[in-house]
């Protein structure tokens, strides 16, 4: 895990939101100067569940930018308490959504980022950091290194007080 830089929530919600916006709803690109209004907004109105349990989490006034190492999946979790390990094998034999098993053998890196929370002690990342935005990208980036082909992937963490409500229970 390496840390790239910092930025403010708002910047972190408006990725996640453009990303909604891009793929999920499949609207057209805002001009540059409307990009982050329209990501955050979409953010808050499409992901405003997921953004409240963030926010009761306490989060810092900023964002972490990180690279993640395969050697890093075992931190990650799921909003839903899953370890994100266990959801890729999972995801790989279900029959119900097939994006994440036709995206491995393309040996295209997935693109983050990864819309996380964590909590820092010393400085460092403490598990569980937990996926609110990306959990296919990141089953493929699971997938990918498990076949030989790792690479980084990029996260943006919300630190936090507190680990947030989670929709499940949280898996050792």
């Amino acid at each position: 895990m390496r840390i790239l830089g910092k930025c403010r929530i708002a910047e972190t919600l408006a990725e996640w939101g453009l990303h909604e916006w891009n793929g999920r709803l499949h609207r057209p690109a805002p001009s540059d100067a409307e990009s982050g209004l329209v990501g955050v907004n979409t953010a808050l109105w499409y992901r405003a569940p997921l953004v409240a349990r963030i926010l009761i989490a306490q989060p810092e006034e900023y964002a972490l930018q990180l690279e993640l190492n395969l050697e890093d999946a075992p931190r990650l979790r799921l909003f839903d308490g899953q370890r994100l390990e266990a959801w890729t094998d999972a995801i790989l034999v279900s029959t119900a959504d097939t994006w994440v098993r036709d995206r491995v053998p393309d040996p295209t890196p997935v693109l983050g980022p990864l819309i996380c929370t964590g909590r820092l002690k010393d400085g460092k990342a403490i598990p569980p950091l937990v996926i609110f935005d990306g959990w296919h990208r990141a089953a493929v980036w699971v997938a990918h290194g498990r076949a030989g082909m790792p690479y980084t992937i990029r996260v943006d963490l919300i630190v936090t007080a507190d680990v947030p409500p989670l929709t499940g229970p949280l898996q050792p």
